[in-house]
């Protein structure tokens, strides 16, 4: 995990997903989070770092951008992103209001 690097995160669609190659199951799986986040009125997207660390993102409200995000909120994303990597999960977080301004 990084502790003290200036991250420069990139905020793209959630259909950059789709680029990437997974397995038809995982495609599948994704639609579906995508479409339930959708329905509850949700923004899912893809937030990324240059070192190829990932994670689906999804908030509350519009749009997220990466200038919307602290360099705190964006480590703790990034290491979040990171360990769930480290223990095989699908790196997928939900930014609710009081995370983030």
């Amino acid at each position: 995990m990084k502790t003290d690097k200036q991250l420069k995160a990139r905020i793209q669609p959630f259909e950059i997903l789709y680029e990437i190659g997974f397995s038809k199951t995982r495609t599948t799986w994704l639609e579906k989070l995508a479409l339930k986040h959708r329905k509850a009125g949700r923004w899912i997207g893809v937030i990324s770092w240059p070192d190829g660390v990932f994670s689906v993102l999804a908030a509350d409200g519009g749009p997220v951008r990466a200038a919307d995000l602290s360099q705190a909120e964006q480590q703790h994303i990034h290491d979040m992103a990171e360990l769930m990597t480290e223990e095989e999960l699908f790196p997928f977080q939900h930014l609710r209001p009081a995370n983030h301004a």
